[in-house]
């Protein structure tokens, strides 16, 4: 058994193992799937992961595709556009957490435009609909949000830190949508062979 020196990582792989176990029993269920959620947001928002270097846009890009195609399969659409390139040092879990919960809050028809410049991550969404978890996502993220009078615009800004060293490869998104514990799967609440769950 792995050594778990952090209290927070033995609570949490307590809490996996008591899901595991529910699954192995049960199989893959809405209410699993919630737990899993829970567990999932919880650990990207309260446990620092080693930062690893990373394409960031081939990242977004696998992400939010994958979670577009769920989305759309509840008959919403959401617009993506991306813009720059390079490798940076990121958390990847907080990183896809945060991008996921943005395009579950969009509305159908908005937008979502991911850009790395200089080593500035910026993240423009449209139709953003107010939330506590991606608040508290922008915060651990450390990113800073400016909005319009209306609330119609978000623009999420945070600096990340470049790297020479070559980045983690990539899955496929359509890895993403098969597999049923990815992080998109489970925070989107799409058990396996159906959409029955809601963002």
């Amino acid at each position: 058994m792995p050594f778990l020196p952090k209290k927070e990582e033995r609570y949490f792989a307590a809490l996996r193992l008591i899901v595991q176990k529910s699954v192995l029993k049960h199989g893959i269920t809405d209410q699993n799937i919630r737990r899993l959620k829970k567990i999932y947001l919880a650990e990207a928002v309260f446990l620092r992961n080693e930062k690893q270097a990373t394409e960031l846009l081939k990242y977004a890009n696998i992400l939010l595709g994958s979670a577009n195609l769920i989305l759309f399969s509840r008959g919403i659409t959401v617009q993506t556009v991306f813009s720059g390139n390079g490798v940076a040092k990121i958390d990847r879990r907080l990183f896809a957490a945060f991008l996921i919960f943005v395009a579950a809050r969009t509305e159908n028809g908005g937008s979502i435009a991911v850009m790395l410049h200089q080593n500035k991550v910026s993240v423009r969404v449209t139709g953003l609909r107010e939330d506590q978890t991606v608040e508290k996502l922008q915060k651990a993220i450390k990113a800073t949000c400016l909005k319009t009078a209306n609330g119609s615009s978000h623009l999420f800004y945070w600096q990340v830190e470049p790297t020479n060293k070559p980045p983690v490869s990539e899955q496929d998104e359509w890895l993403y949508l098969t597999d049923g514990f990815s992080a998109v799967n489970v925070y989107l609440e799409n058990v396996l062979g159906g959409t029955q769950g809601k963002p």
